[in-house]
């Protein structure tokens, strides 16, 4: 009976933490994202600010 008392006890603190573990890593991947479009958006705005058209479309679409 002692041990059943003891595994109920590590479920139920187990669970809160991997749901905290799954939160956090949802956020850490949110905010990774939000700065790589942000960087991405600066990119796209020096393009669009660059006046021969060869070169904006090579920053536009990438190299290729």
């Amino acid at each position: 009976m002692k041990t059943q008392i003891i595994s109920t006890g590590f479920i139920c603190s187990s669970i809160p933490l991997i749901l905290g573990l799954g939160v956090s890593l949802i956020g850490i991947s949110i905010y990774k994202n939000e700065s790589k479009l942000l960087r991405r958006r600066i990119e796209l705005e020096e393009a669009l600010l660059t006046k021969p058209r060869l070169s904006r479309k090579k920053l536009l679409f990438g190299n290729s």
